[in-house]
C-alpha cells in the first residue's frame, strides 16, 4: 500500500487474488453511481464487464439487471433479503434458477420493468447525499502490470521485426533470421495465422509475418 502526500491520493497495490479488495470497490461503485460496468473495466481493467454482470448477480441473488439501472445501491445488502428467499418452496412473481431469482415472465412489459424499477429506488436506493459521501478506493493488481508490460515487449519485438523485414524487403536482401519462439515459452510453438489487423506497411511485408506459408521462413 502506497500512501503520497497531503494532495495526493492512496493507492493499493496487491499481488495474486484479493477479492475482499475488489469487492470492497465494486460495492463502492454500486453504491455511488449504480452498475455502471464501463466504470468498473476502468478501475479494474483486470476483470471483464461480463465478469462483473456476474459478481453483481451472484451478490445479489438477482437475474433482471435491467430493473436495477439508474439505482445507487448496496449488492450486499440487497443480496441478505433476497438470498433466504432462494430455495425450492419460494413462490411469488419470480422462480429460483441457479440459486438466482428470476422472473416467471419472460415477456414483462417496459411498464412492468419501469414500475419494478421505481419499487427498488424506493426499497433500496441510497440519496444523493449518502452517495456523495461514499469514497472510491484505488487498487491497482500487480499481475496485471506484469502481463501488461509482458505484452507491450512482445509487440515491440514483432513492430522492430516488421521494420527489418521491410528494411530487407527494400534492399532485395533476404529477412533476417529472428528466434520468434522466445516470445511463447520453452517447448511451445508460434501458431501460424492470416494477418487481421491494420499494418502500416505494405500487405506483401505483415503477410510475411503472418501468412502461414511463409511463417516458418522467420525461424
Amino acid at each position: 500500500m502506497i500512501e503520497s502526500d497531503d494532495d495526493g491520493i492512496l493507492v493499493t497495490f496487491y499481488s495474486n487474488k484479493a477479492l475482499n479488495i475488489e469487492k470492497e470497490t465494486f460495492r463502492r461503485i454500486c453504491m455511488k453511481y449504480g452498475t455502471r460496468w464501463n466504470l468498473m473495466y476502468c478501475l479494474m481493467p483486470w476483470r471483464t464487464k461480463a465478469n462483473w454482470r456476474s459478481t453483481w448477480i451472484q451478490a445479489t441473488k438477482q437475474q433482471s439487471i435491467s430493473e436495477w439501472i439508474g439505482i445507487r445501491h448496496d449488492p450486499y445488502e440487497i443480496g441478505k433479503i433476497y438470498k433466504p428467499m432462494c430455495h425450492k418452496g419460494f413462490e411469488n412473481d419470480k422462480l429460483i434458477y441457479k440459486k438466482k431469482l428470476v422472473n416467471k415472465n419472460e415477456m414483462i412489459t417496459k411498464e412492468q420493468r419501469n414500475e419494478t424499477r421505481l419499487q427498488n429506488n424506493a426499497a433500496f436506493g441510497l440519496t444523493d447525499e449518502k452517495a456523495k459521501d461514499i469514497d472510491i478506493p484505488f487498487i491497482m493488481n500487480m499481475d496485471y502490470i506484469s502481463d501488461a508490460a509482458k505484452m507491450k515487449k512482445i509487440l515491440l519485438i514483432l513492430r522492430l521485426r516488421q521494420l527489418k523485414i521491410e528494411k530487407a524487403r527494400r534492399m532485395n536482401q533476404q529477412p533476417p533470421k529472428a528466434r520468434l519462439k522466445l516470445l511463447v515459452g520453452r517447448g511451445k510453438n508460434m501458431k501460424p495465422g492470416i494477418r487481421r489487423t491494420y499494418m502500416p506497411f505494405s500487405r506483401d511485408t505483415s503477410d510475411l509475418l503472418f501468412d502461414a506459408s511463409n511463417f516458418n521462413d522467420l525461424f
